[in-house]
Order: structure tokens, then C-alpha cells, then sequence
């Protein structure tokens, strides 16, 4: 009996934990290519390599280079390959040139000026890398604008090479598209033909992320609330009337995360561990977090949160709705690293409430995995989020989500007025509106056995890459005409 191949995935990401990161991209990236590969996928992941990956790492060169044109010139790309303990193979996309620099997208100056070269040089890069692997994909996987040019090469200049291979698009977050100067169309290698509002114009832009939209087989969100949202005129920045002719061939798969690095019971960074069947460590944490903010009141409830300050994460709101909540006697640490504006709100507000307010400017992961174990409650009222992934990490940590009902925050907390509730809910993204759901979080403790009970709820829910990476798997099947998974 002839044996079944393993479906092959070529799966391209502008960053990929541990090599490189600066958002959730990073982790999805890698999670899920770890979690297809233990499904018994043959699993290919590609991404620049930045320099954080040359001092961090030492991925095995495949020897020689590949001429790519970028417009007029001629760039060289080296591969680098690794092999990570899942089995899923790691292809380095090298150049210098374009690759070589502190940061990946952006200095605190603003964003590289040739971003539009450095990603059609990696979109290129990418299938040069599959063909000089000898690997013809199944289905290639890109993700958010930086690789969202590779479904369009697939269709063209590439089409030959990999005649039978399907794409398809997940989008991350659709605020950020790729738009580039009408120039950058003669850097693409692409038909002017091609710079229509039908295709890749935008408004007098050249979009990298629309060009995928139309061009990929098919089309994800990270969230099943996400995609039906992007296609109203209110959440689809621009483009909603092209995600809405995508019909059948736009879906919404929800990420995971990985509950074994993210696991109470076996946390390294936590002071004392725990688990749905004995919590008796969670209150240590608590009192750890409180000690840490320097507070001195143990028995006022305390939040959390960890994550990017921005307006789309909700802090305008959360700021205004802060002093009438600390002036009940909520206290709050906050973590993480923003827009200027609000890192500044918040330190002003915190020397008006030291007793209240605690804010540290910097990513920390040991006092982040605190925060998530050692808060009552975690707030996260987002003006809009296409997944999320801290509201999955407090409840794996026993810490109920305060969260606006949106994106995917909708699709994975229950309101706690519902029949197994997990999190307090609220709609309208206002002020007023965070306040009395906070509000209500605080009144639901006073009742000790139902608090418990939804902290266990919280703790038993299944976030896990493998259900969300078997959804991946039939959507490849799918795309690719049935090929073997």
C-alpha cells in the first residue's frame, strides 16, 4: 500500500518567538507551526534574518546566495536553516542590506523608509528559499502585510514553480496595511497594470495587505468576532468592501496559546505555584504582586494589566474611568510600554494615587507572569481586538477578564451573568461604561463560593494551539483540493 505524504506548509512570518518579536504575531507564528508539526505536518517556517537572530542564534548556512530584483537592482539573499524540537524546519531569509538593523520595522525616528523593498524582498525571498530547499508546499501560509506579496507572486511570476500550491492570508490586525508611495509598484516587479482600486491602489497608495486579500485562496482572522466585524465600514479601515466580496472564502480561527509555558502549576517566575485542585498559591502570588506595588491595603481588590499602551488597547477610556474607581479603593499595576501620551497620563496619575497606582514602563516577562497570577481581576477594554491573548493567560491563571465585547475577547470570555460565566463584559467603549463593569467585578467577590467557581472555570478552559492548529489543518485540506493532513 502506497504510504500518505505528510501535507506540506510553508508558513512566512515577519517575526517568530524566541528569534525575534515585538507583538502576538511572533508567538502565533510560532505556536502554531510547533503545534502543526507535532500533528504530523512537514512544516516550513520562513522570516528574515534580523540581526537579533545572528547574535542570539547560529541557524546552519545552506551555502551560496539567490539574486532577487528589487525594482532596477539586484539584491542577494542568503538562507540560514535551523530545525526546532517540534521538527518544524526554520528558513532564515538573509540580506544586510535590508535585515541588518537594531529594530524590525521601526526606529523611535519612525518607520524604515524602505520597508516596501525590505518586505518584496523577503515575499520574493521566501519562495526562493522553498525552491532552493526543494520544498513545494501544499499551501503557503502568510501572514499580515509584510508577506501578504508572496500570494500575489504565487499568481504570476511565481506561478510556474509552484503550480499547485494554494495561499492563504491570516490577518492579524487589519489597522496595519502596508501603504507605500505609487513608486513602489516598479519595486514590486508586478504589472502597473496591477495599480488599480480594483487591485493594489489605495487611495493613492500602493496597499501590500489588500494585494493579498485578493490575491490568497483564502483569507483568516484570528477571531471568529474579528472577521465578522472587518467587513462592516466601521471596523474595516478602508477595507471592508473588499473583505466583503471574499464571501465564503473569508473564516475566523481563533488563536491558542501555548499552556505549557503559560501553566500555574509549573511557572518558574511565579513565588508559589498552583492549580485548579490546590489554589493556596494564588493568594501567596497576590500577596507578592501587593508587595511589590508597594501597597498597603491586602484586602482591596487588585487588577492588572499587562500590554501595548495605545488607544486601540482602550486606555484613553481606562484612564478616564481611573481615579473614581481608585477612589473606592481599586488598586491597579500596570505593565508595558506605549505611545508617549500615555505612558506620561499614567505617571502623572500614579504620583496623584502611589497608594492606588502602580505603572512600570518595560516589558518584563517574570513580573508580567506575577501580574496574571497575583490580580483579581484583569482589565482589558479594548477599542477593538482582532484575538487577544492576555485575557486567555488570566483566566489559565485563575484571573477573571474585565474585557469590552469585542473581537475575539468576545469569542473567548463569558460574561459572569451568563450560565458558566468566566469575565465581566461590557459594549459601549466608554468611560463610564469600563467603570460599572469593574464595578460589578468587585461587587461579584464579596460572594467567596461563586468567586471560586469562576476562578475555576477560568483555570479549566482549553486555549490550546492544538484545537486552533486541527481548524488550520481542515482550512489547508480545504484550500488545496483535499491533500493529506
Amino acid at each position: 500500500m502506497k504510504a500518505v505524504k505528510a501535507m506540506k506548509v510553508l508558513l512566512a512570518a515577519s517575526e517568530v518567538v524566541p528569534y525575534a518579536k515585538t507583538g502576538g504575531l511572533a508567538d502565533v507564528a510560532g505556536a502554531l507551526a510547533d503545534a502543526l508539526a507535532h500533528m504530523g505536518l512537514d512544516v516550513v517556517l520562513a522570516m528574515p534574518f534580523y540581526r537579533s537572530v545572528a547574535h542570539s542564534f547560529t541557524p546552519i548556512p545552506l551555502g551560496g546566495s539567490v539574486a532577487i530584483p528589487v525594482g532596477k537592482a539586484v539584491e542577494k539573499a542568503e538562507f540560514f536553516f535551523l530545525e526546532r524540537e517540534s521538527g518544524a524546519r526554520v528558513v532564515f531569509i538573509g540580506n544586510k542590506k535590508y535585515f541588518d538593523r537594531d529594530e524590525l520595522y521601526a526606529t523611535s525616528d519612525g518607520e524604515y523608509a524602505d520597508n516596501d523593498e525590505r518586505f518584496i524582498f523577503f515575499s520574493k525571498g521566501v519562495l526562493e528559499a522553498a525552491r532552493a530547499l526543494d520544498f513545494i508546499p501544499d499551501v503557503v501560509h502568510v501572514n499580515d502585510w509584510h508577506s501578504s506579496l508572496i500570494p500575489v507572486y504565487l499568481k504570476t511570476s511565481y506561478r510556474w514553480n509552484f503550480p499547485g500550491t494554494a495561499s492563504l492570508l491570516t490577518i492579524h490586525n487589519l489597522g496595519f496595511q502596508g501603504h507605500f508611495p505609487p513608486s513602489s509598484m516598479r519595486q514590486t516587479g508586478l504589472p502597473y497594470e496591477f495599480y488599480t482600486p480594483a487591485l493594489m491602489e489605495f487611495y493613492g497608495k500602493v496597499n501590500f495587505l489588500k494585494a493579498g486579500i485578493i490575491f490568497a485562496d483564502a483569507v483568516n482572522t484570528v477571531s471568529r468576532q474579528y472577521a465578522r466585524e472587518i467587513v462592516t465600514p466601521e471596523m474595516g479601515f478602508g477595507l471592508d468592501d473588499v473583505l466583503l466580496k471574499r464571501g465564503s472564502h473569508l473564516s475566523g480561527i481563533t488563536n491558542g496559546i501555548d499552556q505549557e509555558y503559560w501553566d500555574p502549576e509549573t511557572d518558574k517566575y511565579l513565588p508559589a505555584n498552583y492549580s485548579v485542585g490546590d489554589p493556596e498559591g494564588k493568594r501567596k502570588c497576590r500577596l507578592s504582586l501587593i508587595d511589590a506595588a508597594s501597597f498597603e491595603n491586602t484586602s482591596a481588590p487588585v487588577a492588572g494589566f499587562v500590554g501595548r499602551l495605545s488607544l486601540q488597547k482602550g486606555l484613553d477610556i481606562m484612564l478616564k474611568a481611573l481615579p473614581g474607581l481608585m477612589d473606592e479603593g481599586l488598586r491597579l499595576v500596570v505593565l508595558g510600554r506605549g505611545e508617549e501620551a500615555i505612558q506620561s497620563a499614567l505617571v502623572e496619575l500614579a504620583r496623584s494615587y502611589p497608594k492606588n497606582l502602580f505603572v512600570r514602563l518595560e516589558f518584563d516577562e517574570p513580573f508580567a507572569h506575577l501580574i496574571y497570577a497575583g490580580s483579581d481581576i484583569f482589565l482589558m477594554p479594548s477599542q477593538y481586538e482582532p484575538c487577544g491573548l492576555a485575557q486567555m493567560i488570566s483566566m489559565r491563571y485563575g484571573t477573571p477578564p474585565v474585557v469590552r465585547a469585542t473581537g475575539g475577547l468576545v469569542d473567548t470570555v463569558v460574561d459572569h451573568a451568563e450560565p458558566g460565566g468566566t469575565g465581566f463584559s461590557f459594549f459601549e467603549y466608554r468611560a463610564d461604561s469600563l467603570e460599572r463593569c469593574v464595578r460589578r467585578a468587585v461587587r461579584a467577590m464579596d460572594d467567596k463560593a461563586e468567586w471560586a467557581a469562576m476562578k475555576e472555570r477560568c483555570m479549566r478552559q482549553d486555549f490550546s494551539w492544538e484545537r486552533s492548529a486541527s481548524k488550520y489543518a481542515d482550512l489547508y485540506r480545504k484550500i488545496s483540493g483535499g491533500a493529506p493532513a
